[in-house]
C-alpha cells in the first residue's frame, strides 16, 4: 500500500489499496465504489491514533495484532483453525 515507499500510508494510499494497483474496482458502479472508500477512510481514521494523517507500522498493524491476540484463546502464540472459526463465528 505504500506506494511512495516513505514508511507511511497516507490516506489516499490506503483508500485505493491494492484495487487502485491492479488498475481498477471490478468495474464497480460509482455508488459501490463511494461506499468502500466511505468505508475505508472510516477505517483510516480509526486506524490514525496520533492524527498525523498517515499510518506508521505499528499503527497500521496494531488492530491486526489485537485481533490475533484475541483469536489466539489459548495463548500459545498460534492461532488454529479452529480458534479462527470460533472467533468468526461469535
Amino acid at each position: 500500500m505504500d506506494d511512495d515507499q516513505d514508511g507511511k500510508v497516507t490516506e489516499a494510499e490506503f483508500i485505493a489499496g491494492r484495487h487502485g494497483k491492479r488498475g481498477g474496482w471490478f468495474n464497480w458502479n460509482s455508488d459501490e465504489k463511494a461506499a468502500v472508500e466511505k468505508v475505508r477512510k472510516d477505517k483510516f481514521a480509526t486506524l490514525d491514533v496520533n492524527k498525523d494523517a498517515s499510518l506508521d507500522k505499528a499503527e497500521f498493524f496494531a488492530e491486526a495484532k489485537a485481533r490475533l491476540a484475541a483469536a489466539d484463546t489459548d495463548k500459545d502464540g498460534k492461532v488454529t483453525p479452529w480458534e479462527f472459526r470460533a472467533q468468526h463465528w461469535q
